[in-house]
């Protein structure tokens, strides 16, 4: 999942209130001034808003009134907005603002990055203070990561309170994205998220469970366990393995030939709101399509090693490396040293003054294209359609003996 994926989904929400020319930004309506979960307040056009629940992690009904249609869920390509529009169930969203609240959990003090998009103005305070502000009208905007806004925070230990304003003008998204990265970009992985304050050391009697299902990236042997508000379990192939705690969790002397399966299963009312983090390793894999693996929707690149051995008195005239089939780049290194670069087919070149008798060693990295990280949400068919993934192989030495033929007349 991309960093830009990684947004907190989980709110509150309350309006819409008038934004006319944009008075609404510096006017402090009442969720500004005071948190009431069960309060109600005079917004746009005398109606009564309330706080209401905005899980967007989670599928939801969309469409007509006789054609209903599932939509959303946390790989959605709209999924990392927080789309107001569709929380008010407004069909006007033009000079309006909203509300979102929200709770963080940090274990620690420590120094964080807001990153918020937002189309056209927002604010957000942080523990009751003001910590951003900017209105804007820009002419063009995209409700993405790579058009945000970043400030520096400083989270306590303990419970932290987001509220988020967002504003709309004559046109524009009613909504936002928000993400909580270090000062690298890289979300923070030991936060949680919640609607409400509670004590993490609270475990809930219920038993309902709230299951998680991964396929295991080939090319990693641990992961860092992800942060949930209660405790929860990890097994791979049916096999649990832990304890569960900050510190990584290995599972390398559990992987098994082909598919591996990560299992979560946690408290029914524990939702995963960070992003699962693989640590890569040194592993055995069969050559086959990334699309067929836990790396179906990763676009970058995979390092592949082979040792082989020639004997003493190896000596043809030449030797090629042909590597079957491979999308889209990769990169020959024998024994250390640079065979070259291929970037269509035939993945073949020749490798003969790098080779030498005994045992030799082949790396090769190999690059895809960004189909696969495309390949989510709305667009999810795409995956479909990609023919060629990583490199398939078969991967073969060639040897070839020159001789000289004459050919005599009849």
């Amino acid at each position: 999942m991309s960093e830009a994926q990684n947004t907190i989904r989980n709110w509150v929400i309350i309006g819409p209130f008038p934004n006319q020319e944009d008075g609404g930004f510096e006017k402090a309506y009442a969720p500004e001034t005071e948190y009431q979960p069960q309060g109600s307040y005079l917004g746009s056009e005398e109606s009564i808003v309330k706080w209401q629940r905005y899980f967007g992690d989670e599928p939801y009904l969309s469409g007509a009134l006789i054609w209903m249609e599932t939509s959303g869920g946390r790989f959605d390509d709209d999924a990392p907005v927080v789309d107001l529009n569709r929380g008010f169930q407004l069909t006007d969203t033009s000079w309006m603002v909203g509300y979102a609240h929200s709770y963080l959990y940090s274990p620690e003090e420590q120094t964080a990055t807001f990153v918020i998009a937002s189309d056209n103005w927002a604010k957000v305070w942080l523990n009751h203070k003001l910590a951003f502000g900017q209105l804007r009208h820009p002419l063009w905007y995209q409700l993405n990561d790579n058009w945000a806004d970043r400030f520096p925070v400083a989270l306590q230990k303990g419970w932290n309170e987001v509220l988020v304003k967002v504003g709309v003008g004559r046109y524009g998204a009613f909504g936002f994205t928000f993400r909580v990265a270090d000062a690298q970009g890289k979300t923070i992985r030991n936060l949680m998220n919640s609607l409400a304050p509670y004590s993490p050391q609270d475990v809930s009697t219920a038993r309902e469970t709230r299951w998680y299902r991964i396929e295991v990236p080939p090319g990693t042997s641990a992961l860092v366990p992800p942060a949930f508000a209660k405790p929860y379990r990890l097994l791979l192939n049916g096999q649990e393995i832990g304890p569960v705690g900050p510190s990584r969790v290995s599972f390398k002397n559990l992987l098994q030939p082909g598919k591996n399966v990560l299992v979560i299963a946690a408290r029914k009312e524990d939702r995963l709101t960070s992003p699962i983090l693989f640590v890569s390793d040194s592993t055995p894999i069969q050559l086959q399509s990334w699309t067929k693996t836990g790396l179906a929707h990763f676009s970058g690149t995979a390092i592949y090693e082979k040792t082989f051995s020639l004997p003493p008195t190896f000596s043809v005239g030449r030797v090629v490396l042909d590597l079957g089939k491979v999308s889209s780049v990769a990169k020959i290194q024998i024994n250390g040293r640079e065979a070259g670069t291929l970037i269509w087919s035939p993945y073949r070149l020749d490798i003969t003054t790098l080779l030498k008798p005994g045992e030799n060693q082949l790396r090769i990295w190999v690059t895809n294209t960004e189909a696969n990280a495309r390949a989510v949400g709305a667009s999810h068919k795409i995956l479909s359609k990609i023919d060629v993934c990583g490199l398939e192989g078969p991967v073969s030495v060639i040897p070839y003996v020159e001789k000289t033929l004459t050919l005599a007349p009849e």
